[in-house]
């Protein structure tokens, strides 16, 4: 028993040791750190969340289109009609 909580200790004591390491290197990568690197990475997490808030809007469909697409074939299959450029479609022949 006395041994078992000696090896606790001494297990203890290099796992503080480990996690104090861990810690300074830690804060001499953050004093690196400039004002203009947070702005940067600020401004890209800004432009990513609106990226996805944006794909987000449109396939839950909330985003609704700018235009009507079955309104503009119609328009442009009427103008097609009136310059003769558009045949009505004939009769299927064949298998």
């Amino acid at each position: 028993m006395i041994y078992f909580s000696l090896f606790l200790s001494i297990f203890s004591f290099f796992c503080a040791l480990y996690a104090i390491a861990r810690v300074r290197t830690a804060i001499t990568e953050v004093k690196k750190v400039g004002f203009e690197d947070f702005a940067d990475v600020h401004s890209d997490v800004q432009a990513l969340k609106n990226q996805l808030k944006k794909t987000n809007n449109r396939l839950s469909g909330m985003d609704s289109p700018k235009h009507n697409s079955e309104q503009e074939a119609q328009e442009l299959l009427q103008k097609m009609a009136m310059n003769g450029q558009y045949q009505q479609p004939t009769k299927r022949v064949g298998g």
